[in-house]
């Protein structure tokens, strides 16, 4: 019984795998297709995880000697808080909470956010 050729992911060439589970045929063409699926996988998340990073920073910057604070969503935003973007949201009593990352963003009164690390 002859082995069967297989096409390569990346190159479309038609090769005998030297193992009954190899898809490529060489390590180089495996590790460049990797490499491709996730820089574009990096490329299509860029732009919100540019904006959970600067979330989280400005997080760790008002928290940084505090466990809990109260800020003016005012504030917020001109620090450059896009609450657009956040990591987990819940519902407690009629309040909606979100997170950002390991901090808990709650509204607490006319336009007053409450930050807390958890």
């Amino acid at each position: 019984m002859k082995p069967l050729e297989i096409k390569d992911p990346l190159t479309g060439e038609m090769f005998l795998p030297k193992r009954s589970n190899q898809l490529f045929k060489t390590a180089a063409n495996r590790n460049k297709f990797n490499n491709n699926k996730a820089k574009a996988f990096r490329r299509e998340t860029a732009s919100i995880n540019k904006a959970l990073q600067k979330n989280l920073n400005i997080c760790k910057e008002l928290l940084s000697t505090k466990n809990e604070a109260i800020f003016h969503k005012e504030f917020l935003l001109g620090k450059g808080m896009n609450f657009a973007v956040y990591t987990n949201y819940f519902e407690t009593g009629g309040e909606r909470q979100i997170r950002v990352y390991n901090f808990l963003l709650t509204v607490v009164g006319n336009n007053q956010i409450k930050i807390a690390k958890t």
